[in-house]
């Protein structure tokens, strides 16, 4: 029900040259943890090999690798994110980090993008209805064992 994949995040708002001077770390590597947002949910790992002091990470989300519409939806020392709630489509996300003592970014990570798609809606139809017989049949088996119970 999803595809991952990494890609290069391009951006319009991507550093020049001259923005880059004093980072002194590489840009932190991103991935989904477990097996992916099969449950509706999803956890996205971020790791870096520079690991000389406290970092702070921004990740973004956006509906395509160009990243023109992104949003930051976590910025904080934390090396995973928890996304739930994502609606069907492609969401692709990239991060970045910084010393806390610093105003200096990293590069952004290659960015990783998910295809969130719904279950098929006669899927979602017949667990409906296995779950309607089971209430049925559980209510309908208590029912009777009650009454067989009063007239003893």
């Amino acid at each position: 029900m999803f595809d991952v994949e990494s890609s290069p995040a391009r951006s319009a708002d991507s550093p020049d040259a001259s923005s880059t001077v004093g980072r002194a770390q590489t840009p932190p590597r991103l991935e989904v943890a477990g097996s992916g947002p099969t449950e509706g949910h999803i956890t996205l790992v971020w790791s870096v090999d520079d690991t000389a002091g406290e970092l702070v990470f921004e990740l973004q989300e956006a509906p395509t690798t160009e990243f023109a519409a992104a949003q930051t939806c976590y910025t904080g020392g934390d090396r995973a994110s928890f996304r739930s709630g994502l609606p069907a489509g492609e969401h692709a996300f990239r991060v970045r980090s910084r010393p806390q003592s610093s105003e200096a970014w990293s590069a952004w990570s290659e960015a990783v993008t998910i295809d969130i798609r719904p279950y098929p809606l006669a899927k979602a139809w017949t667990l409906f209805g296995i779950g309607a017989f089971l209430v049925v049949a559980i209510t309908g088996y208590l029912f009777v064992a009650s009454r067989r119970r009063n007239e003893s």
